[in-house]
This record gives structure tokens, C-alpha cells and sequence, in this order.
């Protein structure tokens, strides 16, 4: 499973340049040594610091948001340069669909005679964001559009993608993944958001490498029972190379950018539980937390070499009894089921 860091826990929309440069540092110096490769950058990269953020956003040629000159005045790139040098690799979140603004432009879609007013289905909405229309992959030039999209990334020097409002959207993973394919791309692809994947679906899920099957987990235990409700719903599908993610682990400082700033609210069995239970589950483990800013204990936690062997075993555990409030689980080595890792909740 993939290790890593992403940014909205703790910096949520607002992560700026230098602010990047700093956490890049810390993690390839405290982190990489025990895995943790992936920097992501979560939502808030295309947005501007004026109040009205999303209105008027400015838009390359064919739809895809120009990164924010508030917020990284040298572009990405220069960023995704900067990780690789120190040994990390890098990723940014994404928005399912092509932006309102691109279909009132009606702007062409590369390599094609086509318009973005052509793929843009206006009837597929995002239920919390209004910025972006689906696509509509049966009409000619929708697959071109997303290739144009990740081809674009990808000469940024972009090896994650976290993509929002997928899930309930086959055809649209389906694009993605063949965009990537196609493309000859070697990138990690993360699919959100986390409560409301079908059953009949995992055929398309599986196109990409990791599945949110929770919804958001934040510092509070009913985030840990929903983290086990949903290992409950996917055990057994796991690996390799595709993860049930149980999003992202609210370590250390969570919301440093604003007036909600707080140490994460869980005790330190609660931490125990929530960080073993995703060793044993083989999510993929994205810190949420503030590196630059990260407890001792909770860097034990992350770093602590039992719990990593665990989850880089990448066999998702079963549960073997359940009686009363009692769970147990067993995890088997991938190449020795007679060996592996017990947990007793």
C-alpha cells in the first residue's frame, strides 16, 4: 500500500509554496526513511486567496484550472522537481468533470474537433461542489479531454492523482485509467469520495490503485468504527496493487491555517487502535497531521517498524471471532499464511 502524506487535514485548501517546500524537507528527511514517498497536495491548488475563490478561476486552453499565482507563483512543476530531488514523489488532488467555466467558453478539446460543450453532461452534479459538470464518455472527444488533463499532469511531473466525486461514476474512472494507460503514465490513482461505492462496481474500482471506502475520518471514535465497518464490507478484495483506503490518519496538528487549529483530539489508545487497525487492514497510509509540527508519540506511532511490516505485507486481514464488544483479526504473511499479526479489539 501506498505511504505518504497529504495536505487538507491539516492545511485544507490553503497550502501555500513556501509552506510546501518546508514540509517536502521534513518529510524526506523524518519520513521517506520509513517509506512514506508520496507528497500529496489536496484541494486548494488551482484556488486563488480572493474571497470569491472558485468564481472567475482561470483555465488552460482546454478546461483543466491554472494553478493558483496566489498560492504557487512558480507553478507546480517547480514543486514536483523539488520532491523528486529529495527522493519523494509527487501528487495533487483533482475534480471529476470539466469546469463549468469550459463548456460556457465552449473551449476545443485537443486533437479534436470537438467542444468542451459536446462531453459536458449538465446533468451530472457533484452533490457538494457546483464548480465542475461530469462527462458525458459516450459522445466523441470526452476520452481525449481526460487524456489531455493527465498528459498535462504528467509533464508536470505528477506520479498521484487523487480524483473527487469518482466513485459513483464508472464510465469516468474507466477514463482516467485509460488516460493513464494510454498515456504510457506510471501514476498512482486514488479514487473519492468514500460512501457511496456499489458492490456491483468493483470491476471499475479496480481500474485504479486505491478505493476510499470510509467517508471523511477525522479525530473521533466514531471515525474508528467506521473504519471497521467498512474493512467489515471489503475484506477479502485488497491487493496487489489495488487498495480499500481508509483515508487519511488525524496525527499531530490538524487545521494549522486557520482559527480551528488543534492537536488531534484522540487519546493515545484510541491512536494505538486506529493506526493498528489500518496496518492490519493494508490501507494505504497517508499522514493528515502537520509534519512540520509532529508529537513524538504520534511519530512513533507512524514510524513504528511492527506496524509498517504489517500494512507492507499488503494482505488486507479477515476477522476470525466477534462476540460482544470483542473483535479479533488476523492478518497472514503473503508468503507464509502459518505467520502474520493478530490484533484483539
Amino acid at each position: 500500500p501506498p505511504l505518504g502524506f497529504n495536505s487538507y487535514d491539516s492545511y485544507r485548501s490553503n497550502l501555500i509554496e513556501e509552506k510546501a517546500y518546508a514540509l517536502i524537507d521534513v518529510m524526506a528527511e523524518r519520513f521517506l526513511p520509513f517509506g512514506y514517498e508520496y507528497f500529496v497536495m489536496d484541494a486548494g491548488w488551482y484556488e486563488s486567496m480572493r474571497p470569491e475563490k472558485h468564481q472567475g478561476l482561470a483555465l488552460e486552453s482546454f478546461g483543466l484550472y491554472v494553478v493558483s499565482q496566489d498560492y504557487f507563483p512558480n507553478g507546480i512543476k517547480v514543486l514536483a522537481d523539488y520532491a523528486h530531488k529529495k527522493g519523494l514523489k509527487f501528487g495533487v488532488w483533482l475534480m471529476r468533470g470539466i469546469p463549468r467555466e469550459a463548456a460556457k467558453q465552449n473551449l476545443p478539446i485537443p486533437g479534436t474537433s470537438y467542444f468542451a460543450r459536446n462531453i459536458a453532461d449538465t446533468n451530472s452534479i457533484c452533490v457538494w461542489s457546483q464548480s465542475n459538470y461530469g462527462v458525458d464518455m459516450s459522445k466523441p472527444g470526452a476520452q481525449a479531454y481526460y487524456s489531455a488533463i493527465i498528459d498535462t499532469l504528467a509533464s508536470w511531473g505528477i506520479d498521484f492523482i487523487k480524483v473527487d466525486d469518482m466513485v459513483p461514476n464508472p464510465q469516468e474512472i474507466i477514463a482516467i485509467a485509460k488516460a493513464i494507460e494510454q498515456g504510457g503514465h506510471t501514476m498512482i490513482y486514488s479514487l473519492s469520495p468514500g460512501d457511496v461505492h456499489h458492490p456491483t462496481h468493483l470491476p471499475y474500482y479496480k481500474r485504479a490503485n486505491m478505493l476510499r471506502i470510509t467517508r471523511d475520518i477525522w479525530d473521533n471514535p466514531l471515525s474508528i468504527e467506521k473504519g471497521f465497518f467498512a474493512w467489515d464490507q471489503f475484506e477479502g478484495v485488497s491487493g496487489p496493487g489495488f487498495w480499500p483506503d481508509l483515508d487519511m490518519i488525524p496525527f499531530g496538528r490538524l487545521d494549522v491555517v486557520n482559527q480551528q487549529a488543534r492537536q488531534s483530539k484522540f487519546n493515545q489508545n484510541q491512536m494505538k487502535t486506529f493506526i493498528t487497525q489500518r496496518a492490519m487492514a493494508a490501507s494505504p497510509l497517508l499522514i493528515g497531521g502537520d509534519l512540520l509540527t509532529m508529537d513524538d508519540f504520534s511519530y512513533s506511532l507512524l514510524t513504528n517498524s511492527e506496524m509498517l511490516a504489517c500494512n507492507q505485507n499488503g494482505v488486507m486481514g479477515v476477522n476470525v471471532y466477534r462476540a460482544g464488544n470483542i473483535d479479533v483479526w488476523l492478518t497472514p504473511h503473503k508468503a507464509d499464511p502459518g505467520v502474520g499479526w493478530i490484533g484483539i479489539f
